[in-house]
């Protein structure tokens, strides 16, 4: 783990309030004014604001960046890092066990270890931490949820999880009263034989699932699969590849225990409460960012012309690439750069989805926990690095 000097800025943000400034209403408060006005699906435009004051990211640690580290990591998905009320990091690495990191960057225990009995884990790929601090994790192997009591003391609750006859669970997104929000991505079964490239006609579904194991019947939210290209053989087989620069969905639950999701083909970001009562949609005008020529050959490499013409040829990319939901509600959106940029710019939308700030990021680096001043970052394998690594900034 190395530390950085306090004074490395490693991004700046462009802070805006509204002329009428809400930024100091207590988050509870706004909660139960979306509620008041839920009922019915609201779209939320963005409001004129006037630019202010600057404030910056300055990058105080990193953990897994170098063979000397206590923890190296092997992956570093979306919903694998989450933080405590006394700043205590979390990370779900896709080992049996979970890694608990003080504030300052430094390991104090693993939770969890390699087996199939209560609190053990064969591939540990999700996990959440309520208001109360329990941690919910989730094993992709074993699909199944395990929830400790905080700071990882003790298991309160296990259960397996059960593929439906078209999906299988994939990630834990949140709890909320006698159950978990888990997402499900639908099985693709082939074509039926013959030589074909096809379109994935895979779905996300978020559904809830109460302590028994019962599903509910309907998902409560469902997005688009990351686009991808399938291609099958005389046999029936069939192999499954990446097309370019895709839109993905994301799906996240805030501390306060609303569902936020959205596809990166639009900056229209849905917030829902759990019962149903709320439905509002956040929206954000954006400039599109071109798809060059240069990347594009980059992505095909030696692809065959049939593959290339199947996977298509997008003039822009995607909306967005990720978005955040920190500690105050604030939502941190991801925009796509354009060839050749070192940094990312990531919108700030406050709980009313008023623009407050722009904040440029490394591009590697994916915001994937922010709570009071701090913020962490997983920054991405690339040509430059073998394995991810984690980063914590200070806001400020």
């Amino acid at each position: 783990m190395r530390h950085e000097s306090l004074a490395r800025v490693n991004a700046t943000v462009r802070y805006k309030y509204r002329l009428r400034a809400i930024g100091s209403i207590p988050v509870v408060l706004v909660i139960a004014m979306l509620v008041v006005a839920g009922m019915q699906t609201q779209r939320m435009e963005p409001s004129v604001a006037e630019p202010s004051k600057n404030i910056s990211l300055t990058e105080l640690w990193r953990m897994g960046d170098s063979e000397d580290d206590e923890v190296l990591f092997s992956r570093l998905p979306s919903n694998s890092i989450a933080v405590d009320a006394k700043n205590q990091i979390y990370i779900a690495d896709w080992t049996p066990h979970i890694y608990m990191l003080d504030g300052a960057g430094n390991l104090v225990t693993t939770i969890g270890r390699r087996g199939a009995g209560p609190g053990e884990f064969e591939w540990a790929t999700s996990l959440f931490v309520d208001a109360a601090d329990a941690v919910c994790v989730f094993d992709l192997q074993q699909k199944r949820v395990v929830v400790f009591s905080p700071e990882g003391r003790s298991v309160m609750f296990t259960r397996t999880l059960q593929d439906s006859e078209l999906s299988y669970p994939s990630e834990i997104v949140g709890i909320h009263s006698t159950g978990f929000f888990v997402t499900y991505v639908s099985s693709y079964s082939g074509s039926g034989g013959g030589e074909r490239i096809l379109e994935d006609p895979r779905t996300v579904d978020v559904h809830y699932v109460d302590r028994s194991g019962d599903r509910s019947p309907k998902p409560f939210i469902t997005l688009p699969y990351k686009r991808k290209v399938v291609m099958t053989d005389r046999w029936g087989g069939f192999s499954v590849y990446d097309a370019p620069f895709p839109p993905a969905p994301r799906v996240q639950m805030s501390l306060a225990g609303l569902l936020y999701s959205g596809f990166g083909e639009t900056i229209e970001i849905t917030v829902r409460s759990p019962d149903g009562d709320m439905n509002q949609v956040i929206r954000q005008i954006h400039q599109p960012v071109p798809v060059s020529s240069r990347e594009l050959d980059e992505f095909f490499g030696n692809a065959s012309k049939k593959f290339r013409e199947k996977a298509g040829s997008p003039e822009f990319k995607p909306a967005f690439q990720y978005f955040e939901v920190d500690d105050k509600a604030n939502v941190w959106i991801k925009l796509s750069a354009p060839d050749g940029a070192e940094l990312a710019t990531w919108i700030v939308m406050d709980p009313s989805f008023n623009e407050l700030a722009r904040v440029e990021v490394p591009i590697a680096v994916r915001l994937e926990a922010i709570r009071g001043n701090r913020a962490y970052g997983v920054h991405e394998v690339d040509e430059s690095v073998e394995a991810p690594f984690l980063i914590a900034y200070e806001i400020q």
